[in-house]
């Protein structure tokens, strides 16, 4: 996501001359080729590149994420989470928004873990580095994810999210809470540890009152006066919740005459001989220059945030969030000596967005994340179901619902032209605008059909959909490959009872008509070995040369075309027309060509030979 651009470069010398255009062909697939621009003021003649060489077009094609194999289940997992959705939808029962939400985000976090786990007992460093590259979307993902679940999904009928917004930072920020657990475990010595007063101030920057005061509790000077001032000031800190009943504006006079009273105490310099205690209090008080100089040690700029919005402002609604967030980000900048701007990561600048309730911005922004667009695809359609979502178009109409049948639609494409993910790109496309059906009808016809589970699949798809052209296509595949198992039958028959020139004949036929699948050349090939090298010839001169020309213009190509998609570092990465070892193919090869060599050979002394 933060990745610098990517640059490829096209070598081609008429694109460099004349310039280039491109095109979207598919979601995932963008066309280059040479173009010379035509102004109002180009002159009306023939293009000086016309004719001169060959125009190329070259595609540029985007590499499909979850094809890594540690997470191809995700597709299928987070797709049965949009399908019960709509299927709940369907039924007019009430949705639990929140739990489905909830959902989705279990299933990154568990895909995290297993990229980590991965990560941790790998020892291939291009693989762990891709690894990582996977946490860091995924990271973001369930970042923001999680926040726009807690400002738009779980909407409370009081709007009171401050203690939300301190959960979210606390699952994302956890480390200060996992040392404090250190700490805690170690009991009375833990004032020793060097990052005490660190993770004392940090859980109290985050909020996390009660574990500091847990931790305080540890010192070892925690029976004097000064630590009892300062837990008793903790202690008697009011705390705003949903649950409390009490009106806001009563919360909102206790809390003052706190913050009094603890500013009357801090005057008298009670706590001056602790001066970390004295810093906890001044930020449990919301004292601004405190908070300032606190802010140089965070990360990113929403790291201290909800505790700041905790101890300043703990009645915030969401309509003020936006207001409030700024200025925590105003004095944040200056904490760290920026006025205007600071460099901020791709995340920091969602999340700045989200925080402003600029959802345009926020979906514009997550496609840029390298995940195919899954994320703005299933955020975009969640936020709509709930009635959480505008897009106010150039017409000043909310055009929301288009933008999530567009991106449905193009993440549906995206699967369907995935050769192990297409079954599930059908229930994304029957889920979105209307010319899904035509493009499900569209990607069906172009799918490989390699095997008899591959043509009951798409018949089947084809079938509950009333799609017949697609039948009737699959049935033609069907009974092509069924005629050439007859004659293969036939062959083997006619070499059973040795009447070799029937088998020859047939082999010919098998070899020069397009039913043959590609795995299945070098068996047929083979078959004509014995037939080549058997001591009274059986294949005249002219059926020798045809079987050189299939070798020489059919089966080698292939053989170069599929080492090449195979082949990674100098080594065959998975077996070449059902050969494991690339030498076997070779040799098949060298074995034919000096078969049909020498009986050619023969042949053409035999038939020039006269009697």
């Amino acid at each position: 996501m933060d990745d610098p651009d990517c640059i490829y470069t096209i070598y081609d010398n008429k694109c460099s001359k004349a310039g280039i255009t491109g095109k979207w062909v598919a979601p995932d697939l963008f066309s280059i080729t040479a173009f010379r621009p035509i102004l109002c003021n180009t002159r009306d003649e023939a293009s000086k590149y016309a004719s001169t060489e060959y125009t190329n077009v070259h595609h540029v094609k985007f590499s499909f994420v979850f094809s890594d194999p540690i997470l191809t289940d995700f597709v299928g997992e987070t797709c049965a989470i949009f399908r019960r959705l709509r299927s709940v939808k369907a039924t007019d029962e009430k949705i639990d928004f929140v739990k489905i939400s909830q959902s989705y985000r279990s299933t990154i976090r568990t895909y995290l873990e297993k990229l980590h786990d991965s990560i941790a007992s790998g020892t291939d460093e291009t693989l762990i580095e891709r690894h990582k590259n996977h946490i860091t979307q995924l990271y973001y993902t369930e970042c923001i994810w999680h926040l726009c679940e807690i400002l738009f999904v779980d909407r409370v009928a009081s709007g009171m999210i401050v203690l939300k917004l301190l959960e979210w930072i606390r699952f994302h920020i956890p480390q200060s809470e996992c040392l404090a657990t250190e700490l805690l475990i170690k009991g009375r010595e833990a004032d020793a540890h060097e990052e005490y007063w660190n993770v004392v101030r940090n859980l109290i920057l985050q909020g996390q009152v009660d574990v500091a005061r847990a931790l305080l509790k540890l010192h070892s000077s925690s029976e004097s006066l000064t630590f009892q001032i300062a837990d008793q000031v903790l202690r008697a800190m009011p705390i705003f919740n949903n649950y409390s009943g009490l009106p806001v504006q009563k919360f909102r006079s206790q809390w003052q005459y706190w913050i009094t009273d603890t500013r009357s105490k801090l005057s008298t310099g009670v706590l001056r001989d602790q001066p970390e205690l004295e810093v906890i209090v001044h930020l449990a008080i919301g004292d601004e220059a405190t908070w300032r100089e606190q802010a140089k040690s965070s990360n990113c700029w929403y790291e201290y945030l909800p505790g700041f919005l905790f101890y300043t402002e703990p009645t915030c609604k969401f309509f003020e969030l936006g207001t409030f967030s700024a200025q925590w980000l105003t004095l944040w900048m200056e904490a760290h000596g920026q006025k205007d701007s600071v460099p901020m990561k791709q995340l920091d600048r969602v999340i700045v967005s989200v925080m402003e309730n600029d959802m345009n911005q926020v979906l514009h922004d997550i496609q840029n994340i390298n995940d195919n667009k899954w994320f703005v695809t299933h955020l975009t359609d969640l936020l709509l179901l709930c009635n959480q979502l505008e897009i106010i178009g150039e017409h000043q109409t909310n055009v929301a619902s288009e933008l999530r049948d567009s991106l449905v639609f193009e993440y549906g494409c995206t699967l369907m032209g995935q050769r192990e993910f297409w079954p599930f790109g059908v229930d994304y496309l029957e889920n979105g605008p209307p010319e899904g059906l035509g493009a499900i009808e569209m990607y069906l016809s172009r799918l490989p059909i390699a095997c008899e589970e591959d043509a009951e699949q798409i018949l089947a798809v084809a079938k509950s959909r009333g799609i017949t052209s697609i039948e009737r296509d699959v049935c033609r595949v069907l009974s092509a490959r069924l005629v050439f198992l007859v004659k293969y039958f036939d062959f083997h028959q006619f070499y059973k009872r040795k009447e070799f020139p029937q088998a020859a004949e047939l082999l010919i036929n098998l070899l020069d008509s397009r039913i043959t699948p590609e795995f299945f050349w070098p068996t047929l090939l083979s078959d004509t070995i014995p037939l080549l090298e058997s001591s009274d010839p059986k294949i005249p001169s002219k059926e020798t040369t045809q079987i050189i020309h299939h070798l020489e213009a059919a089966f080698v190509p292939l053989v170069e075309k599929l080492q090449s998609k195979t082949a990674v570092n100098g080594e065959m990465k998975t077996p070449i027309l059902n050969y494991s070892r690339l030498e076997d193919i070779e040799e098949l090869i060298k074995l034919l060509r000096m078969a049909a060599a020498r009986n050619l050979a023969r042949m053409l002394i035999i038939e020039n030979t006269v009697l």
